[in-house]
């Protein structure tokens, strides 16, 4: 084993311990898998809340579905906070994070834009899937219009084409609740 790899994997495990989880890179298969399984191993070893670190730039709208319903069934709150950028379905986690432990760090950048999907097929399947795909980005604006406050028109435009918004701006379109400050 490498002494990169004992060191991730040590880093790793004394940041389960201090029931915090990095969410990193594209949030698609095994890293949504991987931050959903963790989360539910922290809420199921004890009260305490659990930290969610974020520095993704989004994935499917699959994947992100997936890490907001584990965030909606744990029974601790989770604090997020969004170190770097969290952009489409990162920026989504980050904003249904518990009410009052949502974060951006002072020069993290957030933008609600979803990604874009790619769908091949015989037209009778990829109007199945294109069906199924707005479905799901509609529970998702559902719920980002219950966590943000804001109109659901606003929040769907948001996805669609919304910008990088400053740490500031995220506070002030509901997707936080503060800049993080040195403690």
């Amino acid at each position: 084993m490498s002494g990169g790899r004992d060191l991730a994997e040590e880093t790793a495990r004394r940041l389960f311990e201090r029931r915090t989880v990095m969410l990193t890179g594209a949030l698609e298969g095994d890293v949504a898998t991987a931050a959903a399984a963790t989360r539910m191993a922290l809420d199921a070893d004890g009260d305490d809340s659990v930290t969610l670190l974020v520095n993704s730039p989004g994935g499917p709208v699959e994947a992100g579905v997936a890490v907001v319903d584990v965030l909606d069934l744990l029974g601790v709150p989770v604090e997020a906070t969004c170190i770097g950028q969290a952009v489409g379905t990162a920026a989504v986690v980050v904003a249904c994070a518990t009410p009052g432990r949502r974060r951006a760090a002072p020069n993290a950048r957030l933008s609600l834009r979803l990604a874009e999907g790619t769908l091949e097929g015989p037209a009778g399947r990829l109007e199945r899937e294109a069906a199924e795909l707005l479905a799901l980005r509609d529970r998702l604006v559902d719920r980002l219009v219950d966590a943000t406050g804001r109109p659901r028109d606003e929040v769907a435009e948001a996805t669609d084409r919304g910008p990088l918004l400053s740490a500031e701006e995220a506070v002030a379109a509901g997707l936080v609740d503060e800049v993080a400050r040195r403690r």
